[in-house]
């Protein structure tokens, strides 16, 4: 059923609601929670199914009380910041077809995020009670154990029902793509199917990262060609989409997404022959996929008593290859700009990341440019991160940290501990510590751009980029004579851990810094309280659970944050 995406009968003349305004969530009922007995009492929904149970707090019901609807008064704004703070990193609704008057669990779920992004803590609480609403309704309805992570059980239950149904095989799609069929119409379908798998598979690539698990799935079920670009996607009408599908790349179409991710088209960007255009967000996937090989390798070396050069060799080859490039990407502003400063380069028109404006309104550059940094920033963040699961042991670091947050005396794994010492003592220990270091300051100096809008993915980099920073300091066994002192007193002795300025450190060792505190178990506790000053810069006072799980250290000190300039 497609309607969740673009408009249905149902949606396209919806009712007005009333003002009917359901303030308490439901009681649980060991009894089916979509019996009508304990709904609303409406009658059943036009296509058959059982009329829909109203749990959300802030929803009120239709007037023709087919389904409930979320109060547009409330969600409008929400529905705003999503599509202008989350929309572009994942393209997944069609937005000339989104209709906020459609089926309330794909409202409630876009207004959930857009209030999440408002930053404001009234519509946090808004959008975390709307969260626990939605995952209480799937939960009741897949009767499972609530100790389960819903996130990885939704990523695990959408994987196997779209692999039972053929969404993976091409020889299924094909079938469905009648002939005649108006053109317009099948590029939307074949584009839902492509961004569907890719944002599928950022968020399997994302999850199994946080979990330290292999991801469930394979580049080689991307079978199609790249997706379109983001301003043919979102195209507001007719008319204009016909002006940007006739401005597609056509080589993007030529390259399955899978070649693509697996780099094989890579020299053809690199070398003379004639380049393939690929954007920040294409970049973005192809480090998604070199995830699968880094947990073969972390796997391997884990279980075997000598470690494999070729298994990492392979994944971090190609993490170069695309950091790289994707450090070469920049936009052009216009078709005149001066090519001298563009040379060597590789330029992305901007007119490929236009929204629903055309570069006749005022500001479009700006709207344009945003949303390419932002997917820019945000594939780097996950090449920093990627880097780190490959150099370290995420997994040992992880149980480490989880016994360091027991009291005093607590029995520590003597194994870990003597793996993690010689690590510290390697080149991937000081090589980790620079990405490590690279996170943090990227996140530093970008979250007044960013405004509050990261990608989830910068959260999980920032928590491993902590984890990383604390078992350097623990375990290096650096002497500990002059520790106390800042790194002044040092006399050139110490090297400030800089994203430009640390390969020396990082082939030959010694004595390093960040931000003028000396990296030494003495200075463990300052390092965290200076990182936590960043992770409360970047996500406010809220919470992560994700972070947590990575990085369970303990909480700050009574001395509480540590200010330092950058």
């Amino acid at each position: 059923d497609d309607r969740g995406f673009g408009r249905s009968e149902e949606t396209q003349h919806p009712a007005t609601p009333s003002a009917e305004i359901i303030n308490a969530a439901p009681e649980r009922s060991s009894s089916d929670p979509w019996d009508e007995s304990h709904g609303t009492g409406n009658a059943d929904r036009p296509d058959g199914s059982p009329p829909l149970r109203p749990f959300l707090p802030i929803l009120i019901t239709s007037r023709t009380r087919e389904e409930p609807m979320l109060s547009q008064a409330v969600t409008a704004k929400d529905i705003e910041l999503y599509f202008k703070h989350f929309h572009h990193r994942w393209p997944l609704l069609h937005r000339d077809s989104f209709n906020e008057c459609g089926p309330y669990t794909l409202t409630a779920s876009v207004a959930m995020i857009g209030a999440w992004l408002s930053g404001s803590h009234e519509a946090q609480e808004r959008s975390l009670i709307l969260h626990d609403r939605l995952m209480e309704h799937i939960l009741q309805r897949l009767k499972v154990d609530e100790k389960i992570s819903r996130a990885v059980l939704m990523r695990n239950v959408l994987v196997s029902v779209l692999r039972e149904v053929g969404f993976f095989e091409p020889e299924q799609v094909s079938a469905q793509e009648k002939p005649g069929t108006f053109p317009a119409f099948l590029h939307l379908k074949q584009q839902e199917r492509r961004r569907l798998a890719t944002c599928l598979f950022r968020i399997d690539c994302y999850l199994s990262l946080l979990r330290v698990q292999p991801p469930l799935l394979t580049s080689e079920e991307l079978y199609f060609a790249l997706p379109c670009t983001f301003a043919t996607w979102d195209a507001e009408n007719l008319s204009m989409w016909s002006v940007r599908i006739a401005d597609e790349p056509l080589e993007r179409q030529e390259h399955s997404t899978c070649e693509t991710l697996r780099g094989k088209c890579l020299d053809e960007m690199t070398g003379e022959s004639r380049s393939l255009l690929l954007l920040a967000e294409d970049v973005q996937l192809a480090f998604c996929a070199t995830y699968w090989d880094i947990w073969h390798y972390r796997e391997h070396s884990r279980n075997s008593s000598s470690a494999d050069n070729d298994l990492q060799d392979a994944p971090r080859k190609r993490l170069e290859s695309w950091s790289r490039y994707l450090e070469c990407l920049f936009i052009r502003h216009s078709a005149d700009e001066d090519q001298n400063i563009l040379s060597g380069q590789h330029i992305v028109p901007m007119k490929f990341y236009l929204g629903q404006v055309d570069e006749s309104a005022d500001n479009w550059q700006d709207a344009a440019l945003n949303r390419f940094c932002s997917i820019k920033f945000d594939a780097l963040i996950l090449y920093n991160s990627l880097s780190l699961h490959l150099l370290t042991d995420i997994r040992v670091l992880r149980v480490l940290a989880q016994n360091s947050a027991y009291a005093e005396g607590a029995l520590l794994d003597v194994q870990y501990e003597q793996k993690t010492k010689q690590w510290a003592q390697r080149r991937g220990a000081r090589q980790a510590v620079w990405h490590a270091v690279t996170i943090i300051r990227s996140l530093r100096t970008s979250s007044e751009y960013l405004a509050g809008t990261l990608d989830p993915v910068c959260h999980l980099a920032l928590a491993v980029a902590t984890l990383v920073i604390w078992a350097y300091t623990s375990y290096s066994n650096q002497p500990c004579d002059q520790c106390g002192l800042h790194l002044e007193s040092y006399l050139g002795s110490v090297t400030e851990i800089m994203p430009a300025r640390s390969q020396a450190w990082i082939e030959a060792g010694g004595r390093a810094a960040i931000d003028g505190i000396v990296l030494c178990r003495c200075n463990t506790e300052k390092l965290l309280d200076r990182i936590r000053a960043t992770t409360t810069a970047v996500t406010g006072n809220h919470e992560w659970q994700a972070a947590a799980l990575i990085a369970p250290f303990p909480r700050r000190t009574e001395a509480g944050l540590i200010m330092m300039d950058i």
